[in-house]
């Protein structure tokens, strides 16, 4: 069984496509080092076809990765939707919880991108 909860207009691709972006290009690099050539690829190309994604869509993708982290230990729990969108809204605090936790866990993000890209 997944570990992942299921986002039905959501494919397993494109909510690592909308993760990465959601990264931006703090620590991408650390990351994508744990990923390989073909995962990277195949990644790549998924943003590129990604269009516009909504909030709900980025809200959603967060929160799951945010129980990935959470199952693993690694990750505090998020303690509701009201609270990721207004951090996702702030500016000067959009992804600074997420960076720091991406800082601190790369190897983490780069399993869960990959898990999510198996899920085709």
């Amino acid at each position: 069984m997944s570990e992942f909860i299921k986002v039905p207009e959501l494919s397993g691709l494109e909510k690592a496509a909308i993760l990465i972006t959601e990264l931006g290009s703090f620590n991408t690099d650390k990351v994508l080092s744990f990923l390989s050539e073909q995962e990277k690829a195949k990644l790549f190309n998924a943003v590129g076809l990604l269009g516009t994604v909504g909030i709900e869509s980025e809200i959603r993708v967060l929160e799951e990765a945010n129980r990935f982290g959470v199952k693993r230990g690694i990750a505090a729990p998020v303690r509701s939707d009201k609270e990721i969108a207004e951090e996702m809204n702030s500016m000067s605090g959009k992804n600074s919880k997420l960076r720091e936790y991406i800082n601190q866990n790369p190897d983490s993000i780069a399993s869960a991108l990959s898990a999510w890209m198996r899920e085709e």
